[in-house]
Parts: structure tokens; C-alpha cells; sequence
């Protein structure tokens, strides 16, 4: 049985001609296949499921430290 993964691999082999070559330099960023052409999870997505709780918002009172040359719009 083949993994989803790996059909997706065997789609862009097809895709392709059958050349893994090609399909490493495929320019169809589009397809929603195109991170997955390497038949591997990508490491984008590995690594935001490690990810365990998302960035906290600045509260009332927070310091807020601002580069030379920024300005605050308000």
C-alpha cells in the first residue's frame, strides 16, 4: 500500500516524465502539490507542529521599545 506521500511523489514523477530530476527543479510553486514533490512531510510543517502555544499579544502597560528612525502611528 502507498502512503498519501508517497502518491504525491508518483504524481510529480508523472508530472514530470518520470524524472526525479525534473521534479526536483519543478517551477509550478502553484500546485498545491509542490511542497511535497520530495514524497517527504515538509520541514515547514514539522516544524510548526512543535509549535505548542502561539505568540501572546502585548498587554496595557507592556514595555514597547522602538529602532532609531521608527515612528508609532497613533
Amino acid at each position: 500500500m502507498t502512503t498519501p506521500i508517497k502518491s504525491i511523489r508518483l504524481k510529480c514523477l508523472d508530472c514530470c516524465c518520470g524524472s526525479s530530476y525534473e521534479v526536483s527543479k519543478c517551477l509550478c510553486v502553484e500546485c498545491s502539490l509542490y511542497a511535497y514533490r520530495f514524497g517527504k512531510r515538509p520541514r515547514s510543517i514539522q516544524i510548526s507542529k512543535k509549535i505548542s502555544e502561539p505568540l501572546s499579544k502585548p498587554s496595557i502597560g507592556d514595555e514597547i521599545t522602538v529602532s532609531q528612525g521608527e515612528a508609532l502611528d497613533g
